[in-house]
């Protein structure tokens, strides 16, 4: 580590420590009318907090829930939970703290800072984890709005560096992750503070008009089909996609058993679509398909295979079986999802070969 970033650290956990003093302790209102809940991952760590969203509209009914996330396109995911209110965009991927000096970094602390201040909410709670020690400018940012939103109780995790100090009024250890996955942290969390939730995803789909503009003409191909999503923008970022070579391998050796079906986003369209060159059972899906349409499709097959991405999780809360590619180290706190049907390679450094996947996957299939 440089001595620009051991600076940095030290700076901002005392910076933290600063926030966290003198907090005195509250008890949660009875009379919440107004909840903030705080969430800047993807589409996968929205998904993970549907249990925790769905038990505090249990708890306070009639209370009106304000969503700060990273993209309004991924918290459409959350469409059907009807009780989430506004969605506030936030892009957190802007606020290191090497851009402090500079105008785009206010510019875009303000937009959540502002809308948080405007609504004086009676409860916050916050659902995300930025994993240290990388993204400590990341907790130092999300403290800051905490602080100054000024709800009246808050809720969220303190990070391994504080052993019992806290800016919420009721948090748990970001320490739990080694042993927990999020969503049972997060309702260790909530159940800490008196709200009563349970370790589960919520995905509502819904095979009608409503829920799908088309009713899938694929699911009438064949009585099985699997579901493969090459990649992923987490998986990119963090420079550990399987290759093209190994998905198009894995993808012919399926095919033979079951229609396969390829689903990625629009800017994935071209790479997907040479994987599926040539096979007339494989069929690539990539930028045609809506979020409910492809959650659909995902609900409906035999098995889901890919990386640690939205879709991963999409097939978590649908309870499709699962076959996952990590090419780095392994992360149980995003993928040990209690109950789930999984089947995990861990490869970091390496890479798992395509019959490896294959046969991970024709335990699955039937027949």
């Amino acid at each position: 580590m440089s001595l620009f970033s051991k600076t940095k650290q030290y700076a901002l956990k005392k910076y933290m420590e600063l926030l966290s003093a003198h907090a005195p302790a509250r008890a949660l209102p009875e009379d919440v009318s107004k909840i903030a809940v705080l969430q800047f991952g993807g589409i996968g760590d929205l998904l993970i907090t549907t249990g925790g969203l769905a038990a505090l509209n249990k708890k306070f009914p009639d209370a009106k829930i304000t969503l700060f996330t990273s993209s309004k396109g991924n918290a459409a995911i959350l469409g059907r939970m009807d009780f989430l209110g506004e969605v506030v965009p936030f892009d957190i991927f802007s606020l290191d703290m090497r851009g402090l000096l500079k105008p785009g970094f206010w510019r875009e602390f303000k937009k959540p800072l502002n809308a948080l201040r405007a609504k004086n909410f009676d409860l916050l709670v916050n659902f995300h984890v930025p994993v240290l020690p990388n993204l400590i400018d990341w907790w130092a940012v999300e403290w800051t709005l905490v602080k100054l939103a000024r709800a009246r109780f808050s809720i969220g995790v303190r990070p391994l560096f504080f052993k019992t100090k806290s800016i919420y009024d009721v948090s748990v250890s970001e320490g739990l992750i080694d042993d927990l996955h999020f969503t049972q942290l997060y309702s260790r969390m909530l159940n800490n503070a008196d709200i009563a939730c349970a370790a589960t995803t919520q995905l509502e789909v819904i095979d009608d008009s409503a829920a799908v503009k088309e009713v899938s003409p694929e699911k009438a191909v064949g009585a099985q089909y699997a579901v493969i999503h090459p990649g992923g923008f987490r998986a990119s970022l963090e420079n550990s996609v399987w290759s093209r070579e190994n998905y198009q391998k894995l993808a012919s050796l399926l095919s033979g058993e079951c229609t396969v079906y390829l689903i990625g986003v629009e800017s994935e369209a071209k790479a997907v679509e040479a994987i599926a060159a040539g096979n007339d059972n494989i069929i690539s899906l990539a930028g045609k398909k809506g979020l409910f349409e492809t959650a659909d499709m995902i609900k409906n097959a035999s098995v889901f295979i890919g990386e640690n991405s939205g879709p991963f999780h999409i097939a978590a809360a649908m309870k499709t079986p699962c076959v996952i590619i990590q090419c780095r180290d392994g992360e149980p706190h995003y993928h040990d999802y209690p109950d789930l049907e999984l089947k995990m390679f861990v490869t970091p450094g390496g890479s798992p070969l395509p019959e490896e996947i294959f046969n991970a996957a024709q335990g699955f299939l039937k027949g």
